[in-house]
């Protein structure tokens, strides 16, 4: 239920028996007027944890005080309010109760038990931390569709439950009072009752108790089960022993067969049952009995098998799962019928309790200290197994699983932009020295208030440090299997390092919270991805909490790679307290403008990151595994000093590695440079053809140098390497200059798209940033281009002699529709092109300070970074404001978003309003100041949410290409057969989206 507040005292009235005499419809007598007070309502729960906002896991405790079996069949479980039945439920079959033993009714609402999936009793017995082998599934019995266990209001008082028997009589009833002095309903917590001294009605035995499902206190049924059973097998015969009671006013004790032998009373300490089948196994209870007539509740029970007793097979499974100062051992539950349990030794000494479940945690260990554990199995007759299983583990404080990648934004089944994702996943970090079996461990996926249980049903086996995968497998997509997986991802990942879940999927528009949880519900991870973590094959990568906390908060973006761990994303060695070595076969080669520095790629496995030191000062932190970096922006002909660093997954630094000078070069940079492709767009097609191409692919073309550059004569020559049909050339045959330090765009335009005009170019590109429109002086119409091709390609500028001035190349999955490639000047000579960024929104007329050579200059000195940078939101649009920069030399600002270059701005505008975002998403902006030297400053951050935009449709220019569809539509409507399938639409675009009104011609 849920629950209202907090107002409530429990008064209870005892559950007492029947009026009638009644057999249940299977022959078994139920309990007659001459049973009086044979079953008893013992506790109530009527506050628990919640699931979907209401108490998931309610009980009524039911006690079966005789000596017969009682079968409930049918019976119905009622509430009332002041004396008023409000609801009532029908037990279903085979709700029996063993002799002096118990059974839960686990009441659900229909919110409970309409839930998905639904609830089970792992779950509910892990919500009060009792094991299967003190609760096992008979004795949990779901009734469901009722209201439930009121918590109480100011309206609900005198709440009652009572059980009605077959002829509607009430045969037992505990009633709690509702009071705002005395509360003793709290969530988990218990509320008890005794045995009455006549009637039906229930004693009051206190709330607020720790709840003990299935288990009978001292102070609900007085008295204490013989200890130590043991049932040890003879030829036709089964002997059972026991410790004597230390108790004086026990006079004996009753045994209770649940294989229909007869109920037994003995005075002595052993008893055995003759004429039984040899193999057969048989179950036990036993009771004490005490001088004033009473009778304690029944031992757990004791299983033997009848026949010479056999030597226990030798325990299965063993696995032990590091906790903090502690090792949770599991291990297979023996499946032979008379196992009494499981004696464990730790490092070589017998701890002192039989293990009667299947798991045990041992506690009070000590991190990083190896110890080994050996476990047999033992039977009812003492017998241990030949053979222990044996486990050795290391307790650490870190915990035994990471999630180190979500992947929720994928290709679709056909590898492309689009449709449902195909290929979502989750990735999980065994940090553990030995291999662990997942089975039983809990995948949750929490989408704010709802949370989904995803439990591990396979045998999972992790391999030490490796990583094993949850494929969030959405239900459109159930064609696709493990090859067309790692097809998607090039990855290797093999079946048992994959758990296939069926469901929705991930979200792509919302942050979403995972956890990871061992076979006793302790949550060994928590993480959470962020929309603007994630994009297109690029997931969410988590760096484990340096303090072995659960939570994973940091987190880097990268290209979605299932399987492949980063060095930083390991658990630290706490026994390591070492920085590492230092990297060697240090090597720099100077460039223009710049330094490459290498290192040999034999680090040390747990280096996360290596720093590089330029002139003393740490210039470029890279993420291993890498072997050089690229220094950028240095003054050519200046000398400078490059040292090197490792840093391990702990945060320790090495020591620097031996100063090396390098001075950067003058050499000859291209005399054209290539900055940016993109070559896959929206579709159109000609306007006298039935072909389609991309409509806005272009190649950015940069001229470096102090003069104009022009392109009359020079020719684009595009060659796909696979596909000579594929290639083609375009040559210049007018002059095309391009001025310095300026870009123009050549517009890849395959025969007969020559309608399409630059307003249409810039509007799909960037919207309404008008500032941002490339001028129509800056384009270059490459009518009857081929296109450049969506499985790569090579792109060179060359003279009319052959001579190539410059090349750029790329390979498909380096870009998207409406992504490209960047390129940054060659910077150790040549005329390669350097790929510095793939899937980049494409930003025609943008060239980014990095991608160009530094001007030679002696001042180094960057601007100040902007002051009170800041970002205001509005309807599907963020303001971005700051103060002036002071420098006599600043060129202007550069703003980025989402860690992209959006615009370059003069240096006398302080404010800009990025139009087109979308509403309810978070954005973040980066300011840097520029001066005239190419100086960059720090960058400045701020984040904004806007709100959702106002929808408005802007009427464009006709467009050619509506001769061709009227065409269509004529001929349609004059009776012809239209062949294909055209749409007209109006666009108004959002950044990310596009929003159609859509109007279908198909013929019929």
């Amino acid at each position: 239920m849920n629950r209202k507040f907090k107002q409530i005292v429990v008064r209870s009235v005892a559950l007492s028996l029947f009026a009638a005499s009644v057999v249940t419809g299977n022959g078994i007598p139920a309990v007659s007027a001459s049973a009086a007070s044979a079953v008893f309502i013992t506790e109530l729960v009527p506050d628990t944890v919640n699931v979907n906002s209401n108490d998931g896991y309610e009980y009524v405790e039911l006690y079966n005080a005789s000596d017969e079996l009682i079968d409930l069949t049918g019976y119905k479980l009622k509430g009332k309010i002041d004396g008023v039945f409000k609801w009532e439920g029908t037990l279903g079959s085979n709700v029996r109760i063993p002799p002096r033993e118990t059974v839960l009714i686990w009441t659900q609402n229909s919110v409970i038990s309409g839930n998905t999936p639904q609830l089970t009793r792992d779950q509910f017995r892990s919500n009060y931390g009792i094991a299967e082998s003190e609760l096992p599934n008979e004795r949990i019995h779901v009734l469901q569709n009722v209201s439930g266990l009121y918590n109480g209001s100011s309206s609900q008082k005198n709440i009652g439950i009572s059980l009605v028997d077959l002829l509607g009589s009430e045969i037992v009833v505990a009633t709690y009072f509702v009071d705002s002095d005395d509360d003793d309903t709290f969530e988990n917590k218990g509320i008890s009752f005794k045995q009455p001294s006549s009637g039906i009605s229930m004693v009051h035995n206190g709330g607020n108790k720790t709840a003990t499902p299935g288990r009978i206190a001292s102070d609900e049924v007085p008295g204490v089960a013989p200890s130590d059973v043991i049932a040890a097998g003879g030829d036709g015969s089964l002997t059972l022993s026991w410790t004597q009671s230390s108790d004086p006013n026990v006079i004996g004790y009753r045994i209770h067969s649940r294989n229909g032998l007869s109920m037994v009373s003995v005075t002595d300490v052993t008893y055995t049952y003759t004429g039984l089948t040899n193999g057969s196994d048989y179950t036990f209870t036993l009771s004490s009995v005490y001088a004033d007539g009473g009778v304690s509740p029944a031992s757990l029970p004791v299983r033997g098998k009848a026949g010479t007793p056999v030597i226990p097979a030798v325990t299965t499974g063993l696995q032990a799962l590091p906790r903090d100062k502690a090792i949770r051992l599991s291990w297979d539950a023996s499946t032979e019928g008379d196992v009494a349990g499981y004696r464990v030794y730790k490092n070589g000494v017998q701890l002192p309790d039989l293990v009667t479940g299947s798991s045990y945690v041992a506690t009070g260990l000590a991190n990083s200290q190896s110890v080994t554990f050996a476990v047999y199995t033992v039977n009812q007759s003492g017998l241990m197994s030949a053979q222990p299983a044996v486990v050795a583990q290391k307790p650490q404080a870190a915990p035994s699983f990471v999630v180190t990648e979500m992947a929720p934004n994928t290709k679709n089944i056909d590898y492309k932009t689009g449709g449902t994702d195909a290929f979502e996943f989750i990735e999980l970090y065994n940090s553990t020295s030995t291999p662990i079996n997942v089975k039983g461990f809990i995948l949750k996926y929490i989408a704010g208030a709802t949370v989904f249980d995803y439990p591990i049903t396979e045998n999972k086996m992790i391999a030490p440090q490796g990583t094993f995968l949850i494929w969030f497998k959405n239900t459109n997509v159930q064609q696709v299997g493990l090859p067309e997986f790692n097809l998607a991802y090039g990855s290797s990942i093999v079946e048992d390092q994959m758990f296939v879940v069926v469901n929705g999927g991930m979200s792509n528009t919302a942050s979403r919270r995972v956890q990871f949880l061992d076979p006793d519900n302790i949550v060994l991870t928590d993480t959470t991805y962020k929309v603007e973590d994630i994009g297109e094959s690029i997931s969410a990568n988590f760096i484990p909490d340096r303090g072995n906390g659960v939570v994973s908060t940091d987190r880097i973006s990268m290209q979605a790679n299932p399987g492949f761990l980063y060095p930083v994303q390991k658990v630290a060695d706490p026994a390591d307290m070492v920085p590492p070595a230092a990297p060697t076969d240090i090597q720099v080669a100077a460039g223009v403008g710049g330094v490459k520095v290498t290192w040999s790629d034999t680090l040390e496995p747990d280096v996360a990151y290596v720093n590089v030191y330029v002139n003393g000062v740490a210039r470029n932190k890279l993420l291993m595994p890498e072997n050089e970096a690229i220094i950028e922006g240095l003054e050519n002909r200046t000398e400078v000093t490059l040292q090197v660093s490792t840093i391990d997954t702990s945060g320790r630094e090495s020591n620097l590695t031996a100063p090396i000078v390098a001075t950067p070069t003058t050499d000859a940079m291209p005399e054209v440079m290539i900055t940016e492709i993109v070559p896959d767009t929206w579709n159109t097609e000609p306007l006298e053809s039935r072909d389609v191409y991309d409509a806005y692919e272009f190649i950015e073309l940069y001229n470096p140098h102090l003069q104009p550059f022009d392109l009359n004569g020079k020719t684009v020559r595009f060659t796909q390497p696979n596909d000579a049909a594929k290639s083609w050339s375009w040559t210049f045959d007018q002059p095309t200059p391009i001025e310095p330090k300026k870009s123009i765009q050549f517009w890849v335009r395959p025969n007969g798209l020559n309608y399409l005009k630059p307003d249409g170019f810039n509007f799909f590109y960037y919207g309404f940033q008008e500032a941002k429109y490339v001028p129509d002086s800056a384009f270059v119409y490459g009518d009857g281009a081929g296109g450049l091709s969506n499985n790569g390609g090579i792109v060179d500028i060359v003279e009319p002699d052959g001579t190539v001035l410059v090349s750029a190349t790329y390979t498909a999955g380096q870009f998207l529709e409406k992504k490209g490639i960047t390129y940054a000047y060659p910077m150790f000579g040549g005329t390669d092109m350097r790929i510095v960024g793939v899937q980049q929104t494409g930003t025609p007329g943008l060239v980014n300070s990095s991608q160009i050579p530094r001007a030679s200059t002696h001042d180094q000195t960057a601007p100040a970074a902007p002051a009170r940078f800041q970002a205001e939101p509005n309807r599907g649009e963020v303001t971005v404001s700051w103060q002036p920069n002071a420098e006599s030399d600043l060129a202007g600002y550069q703003l980025y978003m989402g860690g992209q270059l959006e615009v370059t701005l003069p240096a006398s505008v302080t404010s800009y309003t990025i139009p087109a975002l979308r509403g309810q998403v978070a954005v973040t902006f980066e300011l840097s100041a520029i001066d005239n030297s190419g100086n960059e400053s720090a960058r400045v951050t701020a984040t904004a949410k806007p709100t959702y935009p106002l929808m408005t449709q802007v009427e464009r220019e006709p467009s050619p290409a509506n001769a061709l569809t009227d065409g269509i539509w004529r001929h349609g409507m004059s009776g012809g057969k239209v062949r294909s399938y055209r749409v007209l639409y109006k666009v108004m675009f959002l950044r990310g989206c596009h929003i159609l009104q859509i109007t279908s011609m198909n013929g019929y």
